[in-house]
């Protein structure tokens, strides 16, 4: 036998353990993933916490007008910052859902899930129209009430407080 034909049997013949292999990597990339979400979060509200010290040390230190145009960069710059964050949110999202789409197909294929006919406990995403892998944007906005939401929701606020604080420093 080939290994173009070894090939072709496992492409239409994969093992148990090949789905539970893809199970543990994409619960894996999944974690890994919400992980850079916080991280995100962190290096953000760090920088925000720099830009408030800018602040203050050109109030200290009696810059006027030159510790204006600073602060208010900094705060341009956070809003930057809020919004890549948001972005690498969304796009965490849409990587979700088509892990998740994975996980469950594997965990169908290996038994693991029933339908809503045969209910055993555990939902069937398709009998919920869970359908976020099917999207073909890059991006998607997280579902109310989900951590990435909540995430998403810290940029928004930061965005809303950088505004408003560069308002006050340039009016």
């Amino acid at each position: 036998m080939s290994s173009a034909e070894e090939i072709k049997i496992l492409k239409d013949h994969p093992a148990a353990e090949d789905y539970r292999m893809l199970i543990e990597n994409a619960w894996k990339d999944l974690h890994h993933s919400r992980l850079q979400e916080w991280s995100s979060l962190g290096v953000v509200t760090g920088f925000h916490l720099v830009a408030i010290q800018i602040v203050r040390s050109s109030e200290e230190l009696k810059i006027l007008i030159s510790g204006q145009y600073l602060s208010a960069t900094a705060f341009v710059i956070g809003i930057l910052f809020a919004l890549i964050g948001a972005a690498i949110t969304c796009r965490h999202r849409k990587i979700m859902g088509t892990k998740m789409n994975w996980i469950w197909d594997a965990e169908k294929k290996l038994g693991l899930m029933w339908t809503k006919q045969n209910i055993w406990g555990i939902i069937d995403p398709k009998d919920v129209n869970i359908q976020l892998a099917n999207h073909k944007r890059r991006f998607i906005r997280p579902k109310f009430g989900s951590v990435s939401n909540f995430i998403l929701m810290f940029y928004v606020i930061f965005v809303i407080v950088d505004i408003t604080i560069i308002a006050d420093l340039l009016l």
